[in-house]
Formats: C-alpha cells, sequence, structure tokens
C-alpha cells in the first residue's frame, strides 16, 4: 500500500512538476532546490525544537520553585520541632481564635483566610481550631506558620498544597493551644 503511494507520487512528479522544473533557469533551480532543503529545516527548528526547549524550560523553573518549596516547609517543620511547647500556661485570657485572628492580621495573611472554625476536643482544657487559607503567597503562609511557632501554638496536621501559580499556595492546618 505504502509502494503503491510512493509509485503514485513519483508518476505525478514526474509528469506535473519535472517539466516545470526543468523550464526554469539554472539560477532558480538552485534557488528552489535550495528551499526546498532550508523550509523543511526551518519548520523543524521553529516549529518543533524552540517551542520544546521553551516547555522545558518553563518546566525546569517549575521544578527549581518545588524544591525551594519544600526545603524551606522541611526548614519550617524543624524549626517548628525544636521550638514547640509541651502546653501553654492556663493564665492567657486571650483565646485561641482571637490570637490565631491577631496573627494572621499581622502576618498579613488575614485577608486569604477562606475558613476558620473551632473544632471540640475530648479534652476540654486544650482547644482546636480548623483553618484553611486559600491562594496565599508562600513567603506569606510560612510568616504565619512562623508566628504561630513563636506564640507556641501547635499545629496538629497542616497541609500545603500548590496551586497552578507559582508561589501560591492552598493551606489547610488545625491549630492548638491549651
Amino acid at each position: 500500500m505504502i509502494n503503491t503511494l510512493l509509485d503514485q507520487l513519483k508518476q505525478s512528479v514526474q509528469i506535473h512538476l519535472m517539466p516545470r522544473y526543468q523550464q526554469l533557469e539554472r539560477s532558480e533551480q538552485k534557488i528552489l532546490l535550495l528551499a526546498s532543503i532550508v523550509l523543511p529545516l526551518m519548520i523543524i527548528v521553529f516549529g518543533i525544537m524552540l517551542p520544546l526547549q521553551d516547555k522545558q524550560h518553563t518546566l525546569q523553573q517549575a521544578v527549581h520553585i518545588a524544591q525551594s518549596q519544600a526545603t524551606e516547609a522541611k526548614q519550617l517543620a524543624s524549626y517548628l520541632n525544636t521550638h514547640a511547647k509541651a502546653s501553654r500556661s492556663n493564665d492567657k485570657v486571650e483565646s485561641l481564635l482571637t490570637t490565631v485572628e491577631r496573627l494572621a492580621r499581622q502576618s498579613k495573611v488575614r485577608s486569604f483566610i477562606s475558613r476558620i472554625k473551632p473544632q471540640t476536643s475530648p479534652n476540654a482544657t486544650q482547644q482546636h481550631l480548623m483553618l484553611r487559607l486559600k491562594n496565599v503567597p508562600y513567603a506569606a503562609a510560612l510568616r504565619f506558620i512562623h508566628a504561630l511557632a513563636e506564640q507556641q501554638l501547635n499545629l496538629k496536621s497542616m497541609k500545603i498544597q500548590s496551586t497552578s501559580a507559582a508561589g501560591i499556595v492552598n493551606l489547610y492546618a488545625i491549630i492548638s493551644g491549651t
């Protein structure tokens, strides 16, 4: 089948194109041959190779950003582990919700909070708070978590989820205090 198509193409070239090509002047024939070589090369380079190289560069940048975010998250986890306190003193009057709200305003992430909800605890002396921040800059989220650690609040669980935009994340956390 392929041989048949190749034979038909060869006959079509000999019948239709070769007479026209032979009628051209020698310089026109050379230009046409050069164009028949250069044009496919240009299509390969500009239509395939350069777009693939651009896509590879974009993906490498995304990997680099993800690696730096992972490194920062590991450093933050290490910091939280070393600076976490087992309990807070009960003489503070400020509630966990008020503290988290204040820290969010100070860290400039309050506008990114999409949900904040007190959680019930089996231990009545400990407060829990479920918190969700959407589309927050990664650096601002880290500042907020650092501020929580400085106030000796415990992160019972935390999930940082990447978004389609570079440097923007969603953060889900359960915060507890005593």
